[in-house]
């Protein structure tokens, strides 16, 4: 796997439960990169966050439409 570069999103625009938190105070994103086919973006994690996969149309860091889906990561750091 290659190093992942991470960018921090606004919460205010997730929800909590998604995460399988009741409150969310940071989230940040990634976009999966990966040269190795037997990486899983399922089992990626961080200590101390809660993550999950999407498989995204739109860029969540810029809003600006991918010519192609690309797979994201998610983390989530709250209670």
């Amino acid at each position: 796997m290659k190093r992942l570069k991470w960018k921090y999103l606004n919460p205010k625009h997730f929800l909590a439960k998604d995460f399988g938190l009741i409150e969310l105070i940071a989230v940040k994103v990634a976009e999966w990169k990966s040269n190795n086919e037997f990486d899983d973006i399922r089992c990626f994690s961080i200590s101390g966050w809660h993550t999950i996969a999407s498989l995204e149309e739109v860029d969540p860091t810029t809003y600006t439409k991918l010519r192609k889906s690309k797979w994201f990561i998610f983390a989530g750091k709250g209670e």
